[in-house]
């Protein structure tokens, strides 16, 4: 139930989050299945007029159609409907306007009194137009045929409009469609992304608190000047963390390598260093970690020190940071140690703990380097995680593997 509570709390953030990318797929994909909506239906002209049956004298046009109306010209207006409604004259009129396969429809409609409105539906306006005429001409000459007292009046000219709703009714679909198909997308990104995208993440999942919220790698790194008010607060919350647990060695670990957690071991170092008291580095790290390199410290280091090669001192050199002088020890040269025992990591570490105030060690991942645990083991312990990259299942696993010494782990520091 608590990761069902987590993807429906990301989901809901992922909506406000790509809510303009949702509106503007409504916009595109509307616009879109608009103009495939004229493309497929095409565009329905209607041409329509309205007739009347009159009597043939000159009187009656005068005092025009609503008077004089009685049964015999009633009796004609049917006629009429029905002569529009036989196939063969549709036929004939749809023949001299020159549709072949296409598509139209002739309707009739009762207006007021004996009015009666012709329409011509298709999808080509000429075409239209002259059908409607056809009809009105044979119309003519039939009810002529019939009775030399009526006599067809048009009303008006013969109006042609034309029709969009097949289109509206297509972009209507569309925008449809583009709401649904970009919700399901984030509710897929919701629920399959693996990935810690915020603070409450690592809360709700891992269960672990967070430390602090640090700018990406290289955007908040402390300076003399400016240390940043976010390595800042790390520094004052770890300090409480060390009082409560007597201890003056932090481990940085990861659960993957990731040059993030060089950047919060140096960068907090040299913050520690600013109120004068001295403060060793120790570059553990058995992936590719970058501090040795930044610093050039290519000579002896600890990986000597561990094969008996040089002691701590003659490994250690002096470096800048921050406007700060650290004490660092390198990687050292060789291959390394690939698993290092535990007995030897504890001597290591009570030396340098009498030595100096206090002492941050690039641990490594626990992902790869099986040296890492055993720091986490012995010394205060920070996870660094970064959004986007660290996954729930590597912190999880992270925290499993430290967990049977769960007092050591301070929490989680990420960077955004």
């Amino acid at each position: 139930m608590k990761e069902r509570a987590v993807d429906l709390k990301r989901i809901c953030k992922d909506f406000r989050k790509y809510f303009k990318w949702i509106i503007l797929s409504v916009l595109v994909l509307g616009i879109a299945f608009y103009f495939i909506g004229g493309f497929i239906g095409g565009t329905t002209y209607s041409s329509f007029i309205k007739f009347a049956v009159a009597n043939n004298t000159a009187a009656d046009s005068e005092i025009g159609l609503s008077t004089g109306v009685n049964e015999e010209m009633k009796s004609m207006q049917e006629t009429c409907l029905s002569i529009l409604n036989t196939e063969s004259v549709i036929n004939k009129a749809a023949m001299e306007a020159g549709f072949a396969n296409q598509e139209f429809n002739v309707s009739t409609e009762k207006k007021q009194g004996i009015v009666v409105e012709i329409t011509v539906e298709s999808n080509d306006a000429e075409k239209a137009e002259k059908m409607l005429a056809s009809l009105g001409k044979e119309l003519e000459e039939t009810v002529k045929e019939l009775s030399g007292r009526y006599t067809i009046v048009f009303i008006g000219e013969p109006v042609t409009v034309a029709d969009n709703n097949k289109r509206i009714i297509f972009g209507i679909l569309g925008g449809i469609f583009g709401l649904l198909l970009s919700v399901l997308a984030v509710i897929i990104h919701g629920l399959l992304s693996s990935k810690i995208r915020e603070r409450d993440d690592i809360k709700l999942i891992a269960g672990l608190p967070v430390i602090a919220t640090l700018p990406n790698a290289g955007k908040g790194a402390a300076s003399d000047e400016n240390p940043g008010n976010e390595y800042v607060y790390l520094k004052n919350c770890l300090e409480l963390e060390m009082d409560k647990t007597r201890k003056n060695i932090i481990a940085f670990v990861s659960c993957n390598a990731d040059s993030c957690r060089d950047n919060a071991c140096i960068n907090t170092a040299a913050l520690f260093a600013r109120t004068g008291e001295s403060v060793l580095v120790i570059d553990a790290a058995g992936d590719e970690s970058a501090l040795s390199e930044l610093f050039n410290a290519g000579g002896a280091g600890l990986a000597d020190f561990f094969r008996g090669e040089c002691d701590l001192e003659s490994g250690t050199v002096e470096v800048s940071q921050a406007g700060q002088t650290l004490s660092l020890i390198p990687k050292g040269t060789g291959s390394g140690v690939r698993l290092v025992r535990v007995e030897k990591i504890s001597d290591m570490l009570s030396q340098v703990a009498f030595r100096y105030h206090w002492v941050f060690i690039n641990a490594g991942n626990t992902e790869g380097d099986a040296n890492a645990v055993l720091y986490a083991y012995l010394a205060n312990t920070v996870i660094v995680a970064q959004t986007e990259s660290t996954t729930f299942e590597s912190l999880e696993k992270t925290y499993d593997l430290l967990k049977h010494k769960a007092d050591n782990v301070l929490g989680v520091v990420l960077y955004e």
